[in-house]
């Protein structure tokens, strides 16, 4: 399942889901109301993901695809924001070979590369394939295998996280493996395992809670006992609490927003599929209330989609971070040592600074690399 963001009227904004049953996915007003059923799915659609201002044809579109399971290929949609109904508009031929029949899916756009990819999985376990998406002609969009690897069991669930450059991938047996994908092409040897004993097989749905400050939460279906769990979205990604949600079992997709979506959710929504029902839908308020999270609706799903970091820098912060502090690690001078350090960390990274722990720079050589993310992570928390 996949949540549209309106780009005018967030109230009119989507709810995508597709029903592996009958084979069809759903278009629903924030109501639950039918507003189309799309039939052209292959049969077996699988899971659904959104990306915002996709260069086709000299105009930005807002897509919307999925993982065809029968056929092997991606299908990929457009949005519509009048009538926010789709249409379909990949050339028939985006494969996902080796990885057939395909199982996971999701999309990413990374800001470096400036562009857009997919990902799928093989049922049973296999291949992992990324694929570059481009405008094929003739208002259509193409594209290729540009990376394949092995070594996973059945995975599912996953989750691209365009601000950092990281994805996530659910194996079903957990844990999660974070895999490096800042350069474009994903490292499958720069896994790292997400977990902490925490999650309980099978792991399926997989979700990122965005704030404006590129910080969060990483949030995890573990079916197998029909609950969620919450991890920080930064590293090392502490473990914040599980919830259930009623009525839930059995649990597949999940998906969530903090954009205020109107009157029907105004501090952003978590959906959550259910085995024996469609959508279940719960204000972000009420999970953040109950573990102190954060309420942030001033995320802009297309501030930067489309559009590159300004050359040779990552994404800044909303204002220069004051001179750092005296803790090793403490970017910005408030004496903890948490998220915020990170992000600083990671707009200078690889890049010769002069204002030493102000710009990420915690041992002092000038220049932001590895050896500071490590001082960060040693202090994180304190």
């Amino acid at each position: 399942m996949a949540i549209w963001i309106h780009p005018t009227d967030k109230s009119k904004s989507t709810l995508i889901g597709s029903d592996k049953v009958n084979g069809n996915v759903y278009v629903y007003d924030l109501s639950g109301s039918t507003i189309q059923t799309v039939t052209d799915t292959g049969g077996q659609p699988g899971n659904i993901d959104v990306r915002y201002n996709f260069p086709l044809s000299g105009q930005l579109v807002d897509i919307v695809a999925f993982n065809d399971r029968g056929g092997g290929i991606i299908r990929v949609f457009k949005v519509d924001p009048q009538s926010r109904t789709l249409t379909r508009i990949d050339n028939g031929s985006i494969t996902t070979s080796p990885a057939i029949p395909n199982y996971g899916f999701a999309l990413y756009y990374n800001k470096t590369s400036q562009k857009f990819y997919a990902f799928a999985s093989k049922d049973n376990g296999g291949p992992v394939v990324q694929i570059e998406l481009t405008d094929a002609g003739g208002a259509k969009i193409g594209g290729s295998v540009v990376k394949s690897w092995t070594g996973w069991t059945q995975t599912e669930g996953i989750v691209a996280d365009d601000d950092h450059g990281f994805v996530f991938f659910a194996v079903e047996a957990k844990p999660i493996h974070k895999l490096n994908c800042q350069t474009g092409i994903c490292d499958p040897n720069s896994s790292v395992d997400i977990d902490g004993g925490f999650l309980n097989a099978d792991v399926e749905g997989i979700t990122l809670y965005r704030t404006a400050n590129q910080s969060g939460y990483l949030l995890v279906s573990s079916q197998g006992a029909s609950e969620f769990e919450i991890y920080d979205r930064l590293p090392p990604h502490a473990h914040k609490g599980v919830f259930k949600i009623s009525l839930s079992s059995s649990t597949d997709g999940i998906d969530v927003t903090s954009v205020n979506l109107g009157s029907a959710y105004p501090q952003g929504v978590f959906l959550a599929h259910s085995g024996g029902a469609s959508f279940l839908a719960v204000p972000w308020q009420y999970i953040a209330q109950q573990f102190n999270l954060t309420i942030d609706t001033n995320w802009n799903p297309r501030g930067n989609g489309g559009s590159p970091w300004p050359t040779g820098t990552l994404p800044t912060l909303s204002s220069p971070p004051p001179t750092g502090g005296g803790k090793p690690g403490d970017a910005n001078g408030d004496g903890l040592v948490d998220g915020p350090d990170y992000v600083i960390w990671l707009n200078h990274y690889n890049q010769s600074v002069s204002n030493g722990v102000a710009s990420g720079d915690f041992d002092g050589n000038g220049f932001v690399d590895g050896p500071d993310y490590v001082i960060w992570l040693n202090n994180y928390g304190k």
